[in-house]
């Protein structure tokens, strides 16, 4: 039980902390504490370690559990391979997400060096992802960790517990950062949204 409270908790801290972060009045916050410069420069970075330290005790709750909801048997060889193969186009799927929008931006590295190196901040507004994986699911990083969290060959009371939390930060997040790309981009997003399913390809949600 203990381990359930730790993932609930941590969950909840982790979205929390995403909704403050993300917040336009505490990013102005931020700006008058300390210089603009300084936020355009560590406030990703900072931002990405924060998340990660928050679902370090997440991670360690998960691996307590040995409550098995499901686990394909090894006499089912091929279903076993058919899930880590989905698994892994998963994770290689995020990767490449990641790429196409700029890791080292995403990770806040490349705003670090650019502050420590005197260049220009904030940087360049990326302009909007229209191709690759962009072209078939307007959040294909969601999409993506949703296939490496739900097909695994065994899966325990807990890692459930997590995955199905995370989906639906995922539903939600997304959402709010619809909203937050439609402020940016405007009627070319609205366009974007009308021409390329949500979260799943080839799937269209009204």
């Amino acid at each position: 039980m203990n381990e359930w409270i730790i993932i609930l908790l941590g969950m909840v801290i982790f979205a929390g902390l995403h909704t403050l972060t993300a917040s336009q009045s505490f990013k102005q916050q931020i700006r008058q504490r300390f210089s603009d410069r300084a936020y355009h420069g560590f406030y990703r970075a900072i931002y990405n370690i924060v998340a990660l330290i928050s679902l370090a005790p997440v991670t360690f709750a998960i691996g307590m559990s040995d409550t098995i909801v499901w686990q394909i048997p090894e006499s089912q060889q091929g279903f076993i391979t058919l899930f880590v193969a989905i698994s892994t186009i998963g994770a290689v799927g995020m990767l490449i997400s990641l790429i196409q929008i700029d890791l080292l931006r995403f990770a806040g590295i490349k705003q670090v060096w650019a502050y420590l190196s005197g260049d220009e901040l904030p940087l360049r507004e990326e302009p909007l992802q229209r191709k690759g994986l962009y072209e078939w699911v307007r959040h294909p990083l969601y999409f993506f960790a949703l296939l490496s969290l739900w097909f695994v060959p065994v899966m325990t009371d807990l890692q459930l517990l997590f995955t199905v939390l995370a989906t639906a930060y995922f539903i939600i997040g997304s959402r709010w950062e619809e909203q937050r790309m439609v402020n940016a981009f405007g009627q070319d997003y609205v366009n974007y949204q009308e021409s390329v399913p949500w979260l799943i390809p080839f799937v269209k949600f009204r």
